[in-house]
């Protein structure tokens, strides 16, 4: 096998690696700098809000996650609404998927 190939397919994933990382960081701080991740331990974000993802299929899709948010904002609860049900759709691939990557 020749070495030579090799390492410069290693040397160019690595490269376009590093270019794609940096630009999507700058990107999102440019987009958001208040960002800080999905696993960030950064404990100073105390006063955001704590989500709730509502997940299901026909019977969850018609929650209006809009009018939900505005009355727990009135009442000065601190938490955010997430409807993520769709028509037809299977919760228990998404809850798999999402307790499988969420839970630390």
């Amino acid at each position: 096998m020749n070495y030579r190939i090799l390492f410069l397919i290693l040397c160019t994933i690595i490269l376009v690696s590093i270019i794609f990382g940096t630009s999507m960081s700058l990107y999102i701080n440019v987009y958001d700098p208040n960002w800080y991740g999905f696993f960030s331990n950064n404990n100073s974000n105390e006063n955001l809000k704590k989500r709730i993802f509502l997940i299901g299929s026909s019977s969850v899709y018609p929650v209006n996650s809009t009018y939900v948010n505005h009355q727990l904002n009135l009442n000065e609860i601190n938490y955010e609404i997430f409807n993520l049900a769709d028509m037809s759709d299977n919760p228990k691939k998404k809850i798999t998927k999402f307790i499988k990557y969420n839970i630390k």
